[in-house]
């Protein structure tokens, strides 16, 4: 279809195999003008016998299988309500001054020598998403708000970011970064020394107990 611009397709993705089937598909072209509709089922319907197979791990489809499939990683770690409130603690300024930095522990996340919390950044003016080269884009997604969650390490001074998610100026969620076990066992963890005072620093003190941070 030479005049096609965007495709959409309604996917249903079986958890229990890594499999996936096409319920619904939808060809716009200029000014959203319809050029193919087809349904197959509704998705709660749709019989996955005519699921293709898809490789784990490695593809797009065990991407979104995963995403689909795990509420941990779906359901958005704040609500609209939440940001729109600010419902956190004040930490400091940004290191640029360019926002304000909150936080709010997760003690159910806790264990004896690790904290885990939300990091949340307010920016004063939209940033820019960062995407990867081959990713193509007619007008790149801003963000406002991001939400990162941290695990920090007493002992070792540490901390590790193990998911990020991204806020437009109107609250919406416009992107999130979830990665596995596998890609967090790969990643470095932030060490924070102790003779640089940094917001992470005072993060460390605040959830650590630190005499200085009490104060």
């Amino acid at each position: 279809m030479p005049d096609a611009r965007v495709s959409e397709t309604l996917s249903v993705y079986d958890c229990n195999e890594t499999r996936s089937a096409t319920s619904e598909e939808t060809i716009l072209g200029k000014d959203d003008v319809v050029l193919f509709h087809y349904k197959i089922a509704d998705p709660q319907f749709l019989n996955l016998s005519i699921a293709a197979p898809f490789k784990p791990a490695v593809s797009i489809a065990s991407s979104f299988q995963r995403l689909a499939c795990n509420s941990e990683i779906n359901t958005p770690l704040v609500t609209k309500e939440q940001l729109a409130k600010k419902q956190f603690s004040l930490l400091s300024s940004t290191v640029k001054g360019d926002g304000e930095l909150f936080y709010q522990e997760l003690p159910e996340r806790n264990t004896e020598n690790q904290r885990s919390v939300l990091f949340i950044f307010y920016f004063f003016a939209d940033q820019h998403l960062t995407f990867p080269p081959t990713a193509l884009f007619d007008d790149p997604p801003k963000y406002r708000i991001e939400v990162d969650r941290l695990d920090v390490q007493c002992a070792e001074r540490k901390a590790l970011s193990n998911r990020n998610e991204f806020y437009s100026a109107s609250l919406d969620l416009i992107n999130l970064i979830s990665p596995t076990q596998s890609q967090l066992a790969s990643q470095n963890w932030i060490e924070l020394k102790p003779d640089i005072v940094s917001p992470l620093s005072t993060l460390h003190a605040i959830l650590c107990g630190s005499k200085e941070a009490t104060k």
